[in-house]
C-alpha cells in the first residue's frame, strides 16, 4: 500500500507541474502542493513513524541484522523483570542451520542491547528439529523442559520455535515464534495471544510475513 501511495502522489507532481503549473493553469499550483506535501508525508511517516524506529522499527534488514534486532526487542519487552548479569538460556528450538556460533552471538548481542546490560550470561543449545512440534499446541520436547527448569537460569529465550511451552516452576519465559520453511507464520496471533494469557509464556514476538513488522506479545 505504501508503494502504491508514493506513485500515485509521484504521478500527480509530474501531472500537476507539466499538465497544471507550466500550462498556466490556475489549478495547477495547488495540486503540485497538495501531491508534494503528501509525497514528503509518507515518506516520512515510513521512515519515523511506529514501526520504523527504536525498539518498535521494523525488521526488513539482511538475517544477521534481522535476528539481532529480534533478540533486541525479546530483550527490551524482559527489561525490568530481570536482575542485572541475570542467567539466559538461549534454546534453539527451530532449524539448526548454517554457522550457529555466528546466530548465537547475534541473539546474545542483541538481548544484551535490548535489556541494556552487558553482564547477562547466555547459555545457547539447539533441539533438533525433527523433535519439534510442527503444529497444534504441545509442549516442546523434554530437553527443552529440563533447560528450562536449570537452577541456573533467570530466563529462557526459545528462538524459531514452532511449538507450545510450559511455565510450571519455570523462569520468565520469552518466545520468537519464527516462520515454517514455506515462509508462512508457524502461529496465528490468537494462538500466541492465548499462550500468554495462559501464562505459558511472559513475552512472545511472532513473524507475521516477509517485510511486514512482527507482532509484539506480553503478560504485562
Amino acid at each position: 500500500m505504501y508503494w502504491v501511495i508514493v506513485g500515485v502522489l509521484g504521478i500527480g507532481v509530474f501531472a500537476a507541474y507539466f499538465g497544471g503549473v507550466r500550462a498556466g493553469r490556475s489549478w495547477g499550483t495547488p495540486l503540485l502542493m497538495v501531491c508534494v506535501i503528501g509525497l514528503l508525508g509518507a515518506i516520512g511517516y515510513d521512515l519515523l513513524g511506529p514501526g520504523s524506529g527504536g525498539p518498535t522499527r521494523k525488521i526488513k534488514a539482511t538475517p544477521v541484522a534481522a535476528e539481532e534486532l529480534r533478540a533486541e526487542r525479546l530483550g527490551a519487552l524482559m527489561m525490568g523483570e530481570l536482575p542485572a548479569g541475570a542467567a539466559i538460556r538461549l534454546v534453539w528450538a527451530g532449524a539448526a542451520t548454517g554457522d550457529m556460533a555466528a546466530r548465537w552471538k547475534r541473539w546474545e548481542k542483541g538481548l544484551k542491547t535490548g535489556l541494556e546490560d552487558e553482564t547477562i550470561q547466555v547459555k545457547a543449545q539447539s533441539i533438533p528439529r525433527g523433535d519439534v512440534p510442527m503444529t497444534g499446541m504441545e509442549n516442546l520436547p523434554p530437553g527443552a523442559r529440563e533447560m528450562r527448569t536449570v537452577s541456573d537460569a533467570d530466563a529462557v529465550v526459545y528462538v524459531s520455535c514452532y511449538g507450545g511451552v510450559e511455565i510450571e516452576g519455570a523462569p520468565l519465559i520469552a518466545v520468537y515464534f519464527g516462520p515454517r520453511a514455506s515462509g508462512a507464520p508457524s502461529k496465528t496471533s490468537e494462538q500466541v495471544q492465548t499462550l500468554v494469557d495462559e501464562g505459558q509464556a511472559d513475552v512472545a514476538l511472532l513473524y507475521v510475513g516477509k517485510g511486514i513488522e512482527e507482532e509484539v506479545f506480553t503478560a504485562w
